[in-house]
């Protein structure tokens, strides 16, 4: 397979876009796990649809542009996770066009082919998430044509009239998902590096980077939510939750076959000298890469492997070196079927039988599907009651918004801790009352032990709900809902 795409034809583009379909297709024909961070966006969205508003009325760190694409998508059709990764195809698709292409006219690699798009597309299906509209891969669709623009520059110069397009890219891609901000680091030391770059070029560069971020803060402090805005996502890129999904070892598990065989290749390309100077110095470009987006995961790290999508590139770029460096067919197949049935086999795992990787791999803790129902204070009856009502769940086990409504605008525990540390202050005890009684929970799923506090400060609030009991946690019942 991989000698196929390792020929120069044109006619390859049709084997990308059959190698992008035969895999993604077939997953969303079976049904992809819903990770708990997509719950977390979807309903988000489905308040954006509302036309509630990001940060003032939702309290989440979902990014702003991509805040705005699921609101639009969820408006087209609620709940649709076709349509999600319909559109997350083509996005990848798009990607993949765009390395492709610059492969072929840059000169990357010491073969012009169409292998890198194959390796890309393989990468970047590796587990579930990476198979669903996320802020991260968003982001990467315009992190991967601002890459390109500055691999052009360094092979035949900067050019100053991209210089500003370049900084657009970076700093919209900014704006769909946060950490992506950091490699204006990785790109400004790139250019101090390997380019003949001056200081009106920074500049143009850096206008390009800050005029959406400017103006999108302006768009929210003409809304009277500045502030809201500043602590719901740009404070959020230090440590933007307290609440981990999965720890480090265990999303380095998942992505064991990648990075295995990221590993060998680095091992294999440093110990070669066949290199024109310009493919010596995109490979330390994407070492750098590499160095930059570990630091963004591990400053915003929330414990799911789509944070892990601002390496892929690099990885895949370092991949396609290490299968074009192999040169006896028998020995390049063996290697690229033995990579590619990893890539797969890791993705139907995931998918199909997560309880493979348990119990070391937690991975229920991650995703859930149609057949799953929230463990803890509720049984199974009585989660499946919760259908169409607005809950507002006081903790992150996020579950129970699988079949309801959100019912509050504070869907992340961890920025309202901002209001709820602050109680003792007549102003604050206000604020939240107003945000709360604008649109009454049916049910509060107290799993953090806060409802009470609460209620001592917001007493008619309080005669709104009638406790029940939990197992390990209470919940609250709207009384002219339940009666």
């Amino acid at each position: 397979m991989f000698s196929y795409f390792r020929q120069s034809s044109p006619f390859r583009w049709l084997g990308l876009l059959a190698a992008l379909l035969l895999i993604r297709i077939p997953m969303l024909y079976v049904g992809l796990p819903l990770s708990l961070p997509h719950l977390v966006s979807q309903k988000a969205a489905e308040r954006i649809a509302m036309g509630d508003m990001l940060y003032r009325d939702i309290w989440c760190n979902l990014p702003p542009i991509s805040g705005w694409l699921l609101g639009y998508l969820e408006w087209l059709s609620p709940s649709n996770m076709w349509l999600n990764g319909a559109i997350a195809i083509i996005l990848v698709g798009y990607q993949t066009y765009v390395l492709t292409r610059m492969s072929l006219e840059l000169d990357l690699f010491t073969e012009r082919n169409y292998t890198p798009g194959l390796i890309y597309i393989l990468v970047a299906s590796v587990v579930p998430d990476f198979l669903t509209l996320s802020p991260a891969l968003i982001s990467l669709t315009l992190i991967i044509p601002a890459f390109a623009r500055m691999a052009k520059h360094l092979r035949v110069g900067v050019a100053e009239d991209e210089m500003l397009s370049t900084g657009l890219l970076l700093g919209c891609a900014a704006l769909c998902h946060l950490p992506a901000s950091l490699l204006i680091v990785w790109l400004m030391l790139v250019y101090a590096l390997y380019s003949g770059a001056t200081l009106r070029h920074y500049v143009l560069l850096a206008l390009g980077v800050f005029l959406p971020n400017v103006l999108v803060y302006l768009f929210w402090f003409w809304m009277d939510a500045g502030t809201d805005y500043y602590y719901n996502y740009i404070r959020t890129i230090i440590g933007g939750s307290n609440h981990l999904y999965l720890n480090g070892y265990q999303v380095v598990m998942i992505l064991l076959a990648p990075l295995l065989f990221w590993v060998l290749a680095l091992l294999r390309i440093y110990s070669l000298n066949r290199f024109i100077n310009y493919q010596s110095v995109m490979q330390t470009v994407m070492v750098l890469w590499i160095i930059v987006g570990i630091l963004a995961i591990s400053i915003s790290f929330d414990g799911t492997p789509d944070e892990c999508l601002i390496i892929l590139p690099p990885i895949a770029f370092m991949l396609t070196h290490y299968f074009q460096s192999l040169q006896r067919t028998f020995v390049t197949e063996i290697s690229f079927g033995l990579f590619m049935g990893a890539m797969v086999g890791t993705l139907m795992i995931a998918t199909l039988q997560p309880a493979i990787l348990e119990p070391s791999l937690p991975i229920s803790d991650l995703y859930l599907s149609p057949r799953l129902t929230p463990k803890g204070a509720l049984t199974d009856q009585q989660a499946k009651e919760l259908s169409g009502q607005k809950v507002w769940v006081l903790g992150h086990n996020y579950r129970y918004y699988q079949y309801a409504k959100l019912g509050s605008p504070y869907l992340d525990l961890d920025l309202a801790q901002r209001d709820f540390m602050e109680m003792d202050h007549y102003d604050v005890v206000s604020n939240v009352y107003q945000r709360i009684s604008a649109d009454l929970p049916d049910v509060i799923i107290d799993q953090a032990h806060l409802a009470d506090s609460l209620f001592v400060r917001m007493p008619i609030l309080a005669k709104e709900y009638v406790r029940k009991a939990g197992k390990g946690q209470p919940y609250y019942v709207r009384k002219i809902v339940r009666g």
